[in-house]
């Protein structure tokens, strides 16, 4: 996926401009991470522009269809930012929307105004809309190394969840390099918000907010990443 600060600069000049942004379609296999750093991204932004997290809307893939009126429900607050420059409207997996809740959110894709920044992700550009496709900007996510790392990583930390001790062993004996300590974190919130949602593991949500400012830190090196890995692992083995 392109670099958070590309992005974020891309938005900024657009902003700085006046001029309405068009949607952001993120399109990778590995959902789970791509929603991580999706999620991310949007805080980034945000925090950028000194803007509260609760103007980063999200609609999150349940694995349920996604309806006319999940959408319509769901785009109530795009007429309203509050007094702040913007907001961010974040919808997960956008080929469960029906060709009905699609179509209904086409002229909000076309002109989302100035005050509406649209993310939106799905695993390919197949099963979306060409009049959708023909709205948004497209947003590779990934590659082979990383999608490797990233599956050596979840397979790990899922190991570790029911009691083995590999990845601990792992942590011990090799110094990793930042963007391996990112994408460790990266995997291990969108694995962990998963167990929090199934009621699978102590944290809460707060817990998980806390989890994603850790990895931001880590992210612009305000942070040792290693302290924060070892932190965590230690808080998942301590809930057992």
């Amino acid at each position: 996926m392109m670099k958070s600060s590309q992005l974020i600069d891309i938005i900024t000049e657009q902003q700085k401009k006046g001029e309405a942004i068009s949607p952001f379609l993120f399109v990778g296999q590995h959902m789970e991470i791509m929603t991580s750093e999706i999620e991310s991204l949007g805080y980034e932004l945000l925090a950028k522009y000194d803007i509260p997290k609760v103007y980063l809307h999200r609609l999150t893939d349940t694995g349920e269809t996604i309806k006319i009126q999940d959408i319509q429900s769901f785009l109530t607050l795009s007429t309203s930012s509050g007094n702040y420059p913007f907001q961010i409207f974040f919808i997960e997996n956008i080929s469960r929307m029906t060709p009905q809740a699609a179509n209904s959110c086409l002229k909000f894709f076309e002109e989302p105004g100035m005050t509406n920044i649209i993310f939106l992700s799905n695993k390919s550009e197949a099963g979306v809309l060409e009049t959708i496709l023909s709205r948004v900007q497209v947003v590779p996510y990934g590659g082979t190394s990383d999608d490797v790392e990233d599956a050596f990583f979840l397979s790990m930390i899922h190991s570790y969840l029911q009691g083995n001790m590999e990845l601990v062993s792992y942590l011990y004996r090799n110094k990793l390099e930042t963007e391996e300590y990112v994408r460790f974190l990266q995997s291990l919130y969108a694995c962990v918000r998963n167990e929090v949602q199934e009621g699978r593991v102590w944290l809460s949500r707060a817990d998980l907010d806390l989890l994603q400012s850790d990895l931001h830190a880590v992210q612009n090196n305000n942070v040792n990443a290693r302290y924060v890995v070892d932190t965590w692992v230690l808080k998942l083995r301590r809930s057992e």
